[in-house]
């Protein structure tokens, strides 16, 4: 505990961040800092493209200033390297200089959060480890305003949890509101989060929110950045790299070019070690983004290889690679949430023999800080107990665990000579749960494996797909968690090997994250198969099993529930990005909580999703033939183009929602509740809509012949160039109803009301049934020849 004051923290923290030199550079994130540029997102969560781009730093200040947006939490959300950290700490350094006392800066890195308190006050304790926030009257005293910028959301030691999560966001959210509603506290939050992390999170982000999204540098920027690159490394190498990029580089590395992070790892590797980049243009110019990245991250790597193996003479230094010691760090990186990493526990993973031993003796001996552009090695001292690793940027972890696990998964899929595998199956389980048991899969990393897919074999592809389909079946039986003894219970294996680390997690948080991510893979090794024409029969997963095989309609329904050990949305929290596409055909989905999923193009034939929570879900060109959805909640869900014939809706909600162009022919609607859906342009022949409500909807387009709407009640509808050929319409209501150009061809319009309603360009014949109709008198724009037919008793 610090027992400075306020004062001293902000000489000690904050006005040495901007001096914070860049890896293992001369220079500091000062003297290459450019300002970042900014767009809006909207409610919905998207990037509003259509926006004009700003100045972040701008926008944060207008928004401190303006009295009106007191109540407002501020979100900077981006992706991986694009500057939030350091916005964050160059921002706050501004504010001390140039507003301080007025506004008092605490930046706080949540990656250190210790816990969740019981109120957002007692939370940021745990987080700021100054003896002046233990005052208990430090955020009431009249004199401090404080601006608490709260960096990565993404990376909470606890972001695997959901429900931490959401309490976290909700005691953000209160704390802005409560302070804009009493002038003595009257401090602001500003937060910052990885895009990935907030899509299953979006409905609980605070509803008192602002938010942008850090875009792509744009060319000025870029300009002033190449400006900044020359005054710091010389005009040669600076004029080398930018005709490289307007020259010879191919179009996916110079849109890398456009992220902050990606742009210094390819200028420093250029100006290094031109000849590596230049030998690997011809592999960047065919590669996928996500591929490029990753072939942009590996060039670095190889290169701060050379650069760490140089840390010894060669008298001294072993004749292996440092590369097993460094990587296994990055790995621990990624499991353990953390940049830094003992080498105890570095050891301990390794077990290691030869040059890798000869290794870590050599860096634990080391009396001296020694920096590479991935890795620094802080030596043991008085501060430090023991020798530690540490990553320069969390991606640099993640990028070393992609690595692995991609071996891994190659390692999986190969065949040693005749037809054994390269690695046993018993191998490969523990495999499994040492790579994925410990958390959600990142879904940049989920990217970078599949985008690595495309360099291997048909056969090992589908080798790979047979053994972790295995697996998942396996583990759903509950086989490894209900091992017979401690030592074949990969789980508890795992989670005493977490622990040593000290990271608390139980065994069936072990169990689940290994198979809720071997999971995600099979969804996404499907989704890859589809999309290839030769793999497209070889590789299809079935969830639930196959027919007649060992399908189990139950067996997803299990997981889910399997999940709430952790916590009540642990599915969705962590497979709820990727369940595009899924086939849970005749699958027993009663009661799930789906709430905002992406289920679009997934066949949910014959499902059963009786009493399921849809709301704003994506069911885009879903399958839903024979569905059951009865008493579900599909409140503003997207069904645009889907497939819900012969479904059961009979009591379902579907209230703002979006069936445009679904086929809902012979669906049951009976007295649903129906307020502002949108049908347009739908087939909604021989459907039942006996009873229903559907007040505001839309129907214009949409096909109608043959259906059911006695007693419905249409008020206010707009059904606008809709069929109701030969639909039953006896006491419905249409009052002040849009029915231009309507087709109402031998319909029985009994009992109707047509008050208010719009009848401009209606179509009938001498079939049509215009007697007992009600409200006709008080109808707009009733044609002509049909007030002459009426007036003749017609």
């Amino acid at each position: 505990m610090k027992n400075q004051s306020v004062e001293a923290y902000q000489a000690a923290e904050i006005a040495t961040y901007p001096g914070e030199s860049i890896f293992a550079e001369r220079f500091t994130l000062q003297d290459l800092y450019v300002p970042l540029a900014a767009k809006p997102v909207t409610p919905a969560g998207k990037v509003d493209e259509s926006a004009t781009t700003f100045d972040l730093e701008g926008w944060v200040k207008e928004a401190l200033q303006k009295s009106s947006q007191q109540e407002q939490v501020l979100l900077i959300q981006a992706t991986t390297g694009r500057g939030k950290s350091t916005f964050c700490k160059l921002f706050a350094n501004w504010v001390r200089q140039h507003w301080y006392p007025a506004w008092t800066p605490i930046v706080i890195q949540l990656s250190n959060l210790q816990s969740i308190g019981s109120n957002f006050e007692t939370t940021l304790r745990s987080g700021l480890d100054w003896e002046f926030a233990k005052d208990e009257h430090w955020l009431a005293k009249a004199d401090s305003r404080f601006l608490f910028l709260l960096d990565g959301l993404d990376e909470l030691p606890f972001a695997a949890n959901g429900e931490l999560l959401r309490a976290l966001l909700q005691q953000i959210g209160e704390f802005q509101q409560f302070c804009s509603e009493n002038r003595q506290e009257s401090h602001r939050v500003l937060l910052t989060s990885r895009t990935a992390v907030l899509q299953n999170l979006a409905r609980w982000l605070p509803s008192n929110l602002e938010r942008v999204e850090i875009v792509p540098m744009e060319a000025e920027a870029q300009t002033e950045w190449f400006s900044r690159w020359r005054s710091l490394v010389g005009s040669e190498p600076a004029l080398a790299l930018q005709q490289f990029l307007q020259e010879r580089c191919p179009e996916t590395l110079q849109k890398l070019a456009t992220e902050p992070l990606l742009l210094y790892l390819l200028a420093a590797l250029h100006r290094d070690n031109p000849v590596q980049i230049e030998q690997n243009l011809e592999q960047f110019a065919s590669a996928s983004p996500a591929r490029a990245t990753a072939l942009l991250y590996e060039q670095s790597w190889q290169w701060s290889l050379q650069q760490a193996e140089h840390w010894f003479s060669p008298n001294t230094k072993p004749t292996g690679t440092i590369e097993p010691v460094l990587s296994e760090a990055g790995l621990w990186a990624v499991q353990l949430g953390k940049a830094s990493i003992p080498l105890a526990a570095v050891q301990q993973r390794l077990q290691p023999e030869g040059s890798t031993r000869d290794w870590l003796q050599l860096l634990q001996h080391s009396q001296t800080e020694l920096r590479s552009t991935w890795v620094k090695l802080h030596p043991s001292s008085a501060a430090l107990a023991a020798t530690s690793i540490q990553l320069g940027h969390r991606s640099f972890g993640e990028f070393l665990y992609f690595q692995r696990t991609q071996q891994s998964l190659q390692n999986w899929g190969e065949q040693a000579e005749g037809e054994s595998l390269f690695v046993s199956n018993q191998q490969m389980d523990w495999e499994l749960y040492d790579l994925l048991g410990f958390g959600p899969l990142l879904p940049e990393i989920v990217e970078q494996l599949l985008a690595t897919l495309e360099a291997s074999s048909e056969l090992a592809i589908e080798i790979l797909f047979r053994r972790l389909e295995n697996f998942y079946f396996r583990w759903c039986e509950g086989e490894f968690i209900d091992a017979e003894t401690l030592e074949q219970n990969l789980a508890h294996r795992k989670m005493r090997q977490l622990k040593m680390q000290k990271l608390v997690i139980g065994q069936r948080q072990v169990d689940l994250y290994a198979g809720l991510n071997s999971f995600i893979l099979l969804l996404e090794l499907h989704r890859y198969a589809q999309a290839q024409d030769q793999l497209r029969e070889k590789i299809f997963f079935y969830p639930c099993g196959r027919q007649n095989l060992n399908f189990d309609p139950a067996r997803v329904l299990r997981l889910i529930g399997y999940s709430h050990c952790i916590e009540p949305q642990a599915f969705v929290h962590t497979v709820g990005s990727y369940l595009q596409g899924i086939y849970l055909n005749r699958a027993d989905l009663r009661g799930v909580n789906f709430i905002g999923l992406d289920l679009s193009q997934a066949d949910l034939s014959s499902a059963d999703l009786s009493s399921a929570n849809l709301i704003g879900a994506n069911l885009t060109g879903t399958s839903l033939i024979g569905a059951n959805l009865s008493n579900a909640n599909l409140s503003d869900a997207e069904l645009a183009q889907a497939n819900l014939w012969g479904a059961n809706l009979r009591g379902a909600s579907l209230r703002g929602a979006s069936l445009s162009q679904a086929d809902l022919s012979g669906v049951d609607l009976g007295n649903s509740y129906l307020i502002r859906t949108s049908f347009r342009g739908a087939d909604l022949s021989d459907v039942n809509l006996s009873g229903a409500v559907l007040w505001g909807v839309v129907l214009s387009g949409a096909n109608l012949n043959g259906a059911n709407l006695i007693r419905a009640s249409l008020n206010g509808a707009n059904i606008s160039g809709a069929s109701l050929s030969g639909a039953n319409l006896s006491g419905s209501s249409f009052r002040s109803a849009n029915l231009t150009g309507v087709n109402l061809c031998n319909t029985d319009l009994f009992q109707v009301n047509l008050s208010g309603a719009n009848l401009a360009g209606i179509i009938w014949d001498d079939e049509t049934k215009w007697e007992g109709a009600k409200g006709l008198e008080l109808a707009r724009n009733v044609p002509e020849a049909l007030q002459g037919q009426l007036s003749n008793g017609g």
